[in-house]
């Protein structure tokens, strides 16, 4: 009987490997975009005046899976209470992000659970 050997996996795969310069490429796009500040805005038609003045921590992407829909549109910065308010169960008012003419707009949405939400207009 002979022992069997393993050995640790790579971290990171040959693909995402290859797909890291392009990411740096959006990810560079989207902090010049938002100068470093989270891009969340409470009414987007006023501009800065209702926006978050912490620094951006983190890339949210709109859409999953992120590597099919890596664009600098579907790309924003956030600070970390925003981003993880993405997270959120929607009981609790997850933060939903919609790209609606090239602007995005930031909503608070509450529901029972995540098959009710989709159904809310």
């Amino acid at each position: 009987m002979t022992l069997r050997t393993y050995s640790y996996m790579n971290r990171r795969s040959e693909k995402v490997k290859a797909g890291e310069a392009s990411f740096r490429t959006v990810y560079r796009a989207v902090d010049k975009r938002s100068d470093g500040i989270c891009e969340f805005s409470l009414l987007p038609d006023y501009g800065d005046a209702i926006r978050c003045k912490r620094r951006a921590t983190d890339h949210h992407h709109l859409y999953k899976p992120r590597r099919s829909h890596h664009e600098k549109d579907l790309v924003v910065a956030l600070c970390r209470v925003h981003h993880e308010r993405c997270e959120y169960p929607y009981k609790r008012g997850r933060l939903v992000i919609l790209l609606v003419n090239g602007r995005h707009h930031f909503a608070l949405r509450f529901a029972s659970d995540k098959f009710a939400a989709r159904n809310i207009g």
